[in-house]
């Protein structure tokens, strides 16, 4: 035999042993797609095969290397942005669209919001037009439900499932939570005549729950800021805390199910029945940024409204005190992750690893005005019309 002969044999086995791989590949993945289909049918949707191909190509981007991701987005005096399932969405006076890592335009829905917020759950997001009248909800590719309501909107809360609740007001009532569950129909209404709800977050654990922050004064003429704990099952309240002297600031749930209540004086973790598991004051701090996610809350507190001298407080999902920082930075936003927390300053980004509690600090490329945690490790750095995709090495 000659040379050529046993090239040409030794492609040829070659050639045979790829086929044969590829065959083996290929029955692997059709049992793998039977499987996911019979096991996980209820959750296997086109959004989620969208998903699955639309990041084949995404190259991963870290804080300090000079090819970041970017997009580039047409912004107003009233633009805010969100991420959701790794996109960014951009809320703005006409319009709401969302962009993919390739700064790629996925959906685009003419809007009229005067002053436009966003709220993003794991299921669903919700635009809506802040002390204005109008809602609604998306997916990552389409509207699927709005509405315009008879009074004001204050607030909108998700859950996991894709229930939400809308802070409002009713006839004859100064406040009102309506409930919507993830066929859009309306399934619980809670109403006060004499509490004003400032803000609400919903919880979908063995039942949807609800925790309310409401403020009213009390016959002395003094704020009394109540923590108001309902569920869907029952007509009336779980549970109602009310703390006198104290302004109410924002209510969160956490993934242990605890309703996580802060106020200009203290921060206080709750569970469903209302029993306090936590309560810590700020003595003369000032509340900068609270956050809550599956893991953690952070709160970032200040002596004065302006300045450089932040304290950092992380909280487990009881309200214990995990870890404490000092941060020095004029501290524009901030991001909370399970592993990580991204502190925009002016000058810089500062990223705190929380397990190993160390921090690193970055020099920022401009006074970026915004950050949205794009996953676990990765963020968006947002200026007008302007995104960087970047995350920690």
């Amino acid at each position: 035999m000659t040379g050529k002969d046993k090239d040409v044999n030794e492609y040829s086995k070659a050639s045979s042993r790829i086929k044969r791989i590829r065959y083996i590949l290929a029955i692997i993945f059709i049992i793998f797609v039977i499987f996911a289909v019979f096991s996980y049918r209820e959750d296997l949707t086109v959004e989620n095969f969208r998903y699955l191909m639309k990041y084949v190509n995404v190259k991963p981007v870290t804080f300090g290397s000079g090819e970041n991701a970017q997009i580039n987005f047409d912004a107003d005096s009233s633009t805010v942005t969100a991420s959701f399932k790794e996109d960014l969405i951009v809320a703005s006076k006409t319009a709401v669209k969302i962009y993919d890592l390739s700064s790629k335009e996925i959906l685009s829905s003419d809007a009229v919001l005067m002053r436009p917020a966003i709220s993003t759950g794991e299921k669903y997001f919700a635009v809506y037009d802040l002390g204005a009248k109008y809602v609604g909800i998306y997916n990552s590719f389409s509207k699927l439900w709005d509405t315009e309501l008879d009074y004001p909107v204050y607030d909108v809360a998700l859950d996991k499932k894709g229930n939400f609740c809308i802070v409002t007001a009713s006839k004859g009532y100064t406040s009102a939570v309506k409930v919507y569950n993830d066929n859009f129909e309306n399934m619980f209404n809670w109403r006060s005549a004499d509490k004003y709800a400032i803000a609400a977050d919903i919880c979908h654990n063995d039942g949807t729950f609800l925790a309310v922050g409401t403020l009213r004064s009390n016959t002395s003429g003094d704020m009394v800021s109540s923590l108001v704990l309902l569920s869907t099952d029952s007509a009336s309240p779980l549970a109602t805390l009310d703390f006198e002297g104290e302004m109410i600031i924002d209510v969160a749930f956490n993934s242990e199910g605890r309703a996580v209540f802060i106020t200009d004086k203290a921060i206080r973790f709750a569970d469903t029945s209302g029993k306090v598991l936590s309560e810590t004051y700020f003595n003369s701090g000032s509340v900068r940024k609270f956050e809550t996610n599956a893991e953690y809350t952070l709160l970032l507190t200040n002596e004065n409204l302006v300045g450089k001298n932040h304290t950092l407080i992380i909280f487990d999902a009881d309200g214990n005190t995990y870890m404490e920082k000092t941060v020095s930075a004029e501290v524009t936003d901030t991001a909370l992750s399970e592993s990580f927390v991204f502190i925009l300053g002016v000058e810089d980004i500062t990223v705190v690893d929380i397990k190993n509690k160390k921090t690193k600090t970055y020099p920022s490329e401009r006074s970026y005005r915004s950050v949205e945690l794009f996953d676990e490790e990765n963020v968006y750095l947002v200026y007008d019309g302007l995104a960087v995709a970047a995350g920690v090495e």
